[in-house]
């Protein structure tokens, strides 16, 4: 095999290992009791099992709402108006509800702890999640860094 030919072969087929593939190519419930082992062994600290169980948590919470016809019907005709405090207003109301929703997921998949974090202090939920992610992934960078401090994620 010649030198262009290992390029090609190399980058034919995705790196296997670590959590973008593991994120890409496991479902949500299997990356869940996954990581209910590792909190188990207590393997690694808490903020990074908090990340690790918010994920799949997070994309079941995203597919439920997707799925959720009711939901969308109730606010899709609300979301279709002029008046931007009338729309503040609806997406106000929507993302209570749909925070509501993702909690009740999080309990029903026997996270209650995370559940009530996620309902009572966001930004608490979210700092802890963004110092899970950076024990993985390390710190943010650029415009997403500057995103977070806006939101007061990160300092």
């Amino acid at each position: 095999m010649g030198g262009g030919e290992r390029v090609v072969n190399s980058t034919a087929t995705p790196e296997r290992g670590g959590l973008p593939y593991l994120n890409a190519v496991l479902p949500a419930e299997d990356r869940l009791a996954a990581t209910r082992v590792v909190r188990d062994l207590g393997a690694l600290p808490p903020d990074a099992i908090l990340y690790l169980l918010a994920q799949p948590l997070l994309d079941l919470a995203s597919d439920h709402l997707m799925r959720d016809r009711d939901l969308t019907e109730r606010y899709e005709e609300r979301f279709e108006v002029e008046d931007s405090d009338k729309w503040m207003a609806a997406m106000a109301e929507y993302n209570r509800e749909a925070d509501a929703i993702t909690a009740a997921l999080f309990r029903a998949q026997g996270e209650a702890g995370l559940a009530h974090l996620y309902l009572t202090d966001r930004p608490t939920f979210d700092r802890r999640v963004e110092r899970g992610r950076q024990h993985f992934y390390g710190p943010p960078s650029g415009a997403h860094a500057a995103y977070l401090r806006s939101k007061g994620i990160i300092d």
